[in-house]
């Protein structure tokens, strides 16, 4: 939630993130200390957000907590019509964004074995299709993820930091032209989504 809808102009819990709380926990909890120990302020590509954290215990070990967590987090991506597909053995059905062709879980460097979307964990991913160094990219390790994948794979993994890369070519870019950009937060959003390294071009008709 961004910290200026969750806080008011006090520094106090709005209706709405204590609507959120309540929720996550139940109608009696102690908001202030959810506020004080459970919730953190980040910066992300010049916008102030706020995050829940918290320890959750597993139903078992780790893959079984992983498989688990991952499937909740794929039935809630908010994707408004599936793409239905099927896997090579030609009868199960997998639905998701696009079709799914890998799958990355580490656990420092060690693969976790499990399995969404019908694919086996590994540690093999790919990086930009025309420009990666490196075709595919074996990840070394969990730390290693957004370092490989700027090196190898020419790929800028973080969000904020595309969106904070896009921000300051299109300031430049408008600059000596003696412009200035539209002001769109939605529009960089999406457009970060869609790249992986960006490179902002000026142009004219």
């Amino acid at each position: 939630m961004p910290a200026a809808v969750a806080f008011d102009a006090t520094g106090r819990p709005t209706a709405s993130l204590v609507k959120k709380i309540r929720k996550r926990y139940h109608d009696a909890v102690d908001i202030d200390w959810v506020v004080r120990e459970r919730l953190e302020v980040v910066e992300e590509g010049g916008k102030r957000t706020v995050k829940h954290r918290a320890e959750l215990s597993s139903p078992g070990s780790l893959q079984v907590g992983l498989e688990a967590a991952l499937e909740e987090v794929l039935a809630k991506l908010p994707i408004p019509k599936l793409m239905q597909y099927q896997l090579a053995d030609g009868w199960t059905t997998v639905g998701f964004v696009r079709p799914a062709h890998g799958l990355v879980v580490l656990h420092g460097s060690d693969v976790v074995p499990v399995r969404a979307l019908g694919l086996d964990a590994g540690r093999s991913t790919f990086g930009h299709r025309f420009e990666a160094a490196r075709a595919p990219v074996l990840l070394r390790s969990a730390d290693s993820y957004e370092a490989q994948l700027r090196e190898e794979g020419a790929v800028i993994a973080g969000f904020a930091e595309r969106r904070a890369e896009i921000v300051r070519q299109l300031n430049a870019a408008s600059a000596a032209e003696n412009l200035a950009p539209v002001d769109d937060e939605a529009l960089v959003d999406e457009v970060t989504a869609l790249v992986e390294r960006p490179n902002v071009l000026a142009c004219e008709f």
